[in-house]
């Protein structure tokens, strides 16, 4: 009986050991996130540009954004979050900031937004504000081994403030050195394309262009009257991409142009700048 029991009991831990070292069932895959994340640093550098506000009867000088305000170059930062749908498709939305700097003096007196400023004590514009939101859906419509293409559409806004600071005169008519063009910002649809083409299991190409041109109409801001508005952008962009497991690095070159128009019986407001840079992009998915 001591026997029996001392085989069953022998029996039962072997049957235990032979199923600890049985190999465990393999667990389901982790479902990969959907969204993924794109930093992105510029700096360009101005090709032509120009700021001129006027209020009332005070018409602005036309300024240069290189010669009369010191507006060289100007970097930003943007961060975009996207989510990938079904069908090779995307949806984005991406913050940029822009940081500008300026210093210069000019041999006149300006006029600005209806003040009248010092030229030869030099005119400021360090604290110009630029925000640009971008709300983008990407849908690939071939794809080839090596090529994928796609085409975009979307919104875009840009929230501009520009301010130009100086010595104010005693026969200024005002005495805000700053033009909130962002008080008549409206978002406004855009078209763009973009080619990926790999270049290997880790090199890759991507070109991309993208803008609108808004022709002027009569929004529902008032301004002294019904303002009028008009609107332009381009953006266009090569980049040299290195992948790295599930991130991505990115460096190329950036050509851009915005136009702004704002016209009432109280003001008109124009801002322009082409600029041709470098771009930074860092990639990661989740």
């Amino acid at each position: 009986m001591k026997l029996l029991a001392i085989t069953c009991s022998l029996a039962f831990c072997l049957g235990l050991l032979a199923r600890a070292q049985q190999p465990a069932p393999p667990r389901p895959p982790k479902a990969s996130s959907p969204w993924s994340l794109v930093i992105s640093f510029q700096n360009e550098f101005e090709l032509d540009g120009h700021i001129q506000v006027r209020e009332w009867q005070f018409v602005g000088d036309k300024l240069d954004l290189k010669k009369d305000l010191g507006m060289a170059q100007w970097r930003s930062l943007a961060m975009a979050g996207e989510y990938h749908l079904k069908h090779h498709a995307s949806v984005s939305l991406s913050v940029e900031d822009f940081f500008f700097h300026g210093h210069a003096t000019v041999n006149k007196d300006i006029w600005f937004n209806g003040v009248h400023m010092s030229g030869s004590d030099g005119l400021t514009s360090s604290s110009t504000e630029l925000y640009r939101i971008v709300l983008t859906y990407e849908k690939k419509i071939h794809a080839e081994r090596k090529l994928h293409p796609s085409l975009c559409i979307g919104l875009i806004t840009d929230f501009l403030t520009f301010r130009v600071v100086g010595r104010v005169l005693p026969d200024s008519w005002g005495t805000e050195q700053r033009e909130k063009f962002a008080r008549q910002t409206l978002p406004f649809p855009y078209v763009g394309a973009k080619v990926f083409g790999e270049l290997g299991s880790t090199n890759f190409l991507v070109a991309e262009f993208g803008g609108t041109c808004i022709p002027e109409f009569k929004s529902f801001f008032v301004e002294g009257s019904q303002m009028r508005l008009q609107y332009a952008t381009a953006q266009g962009g090569l980049d040299y991409g290195y992948r790295l497991r599930k991130s991505s690095l990115q460096v190329g070159i950036l050509y851009r142009t915005l136009r702004i128009l704002q016209e009432s019986t109280e003001d008109t407001n124009e801002f322009l700048f082409q600029a041709l840079g470098i771009r930074l992009r860092f990639e990661h998915a989740f």
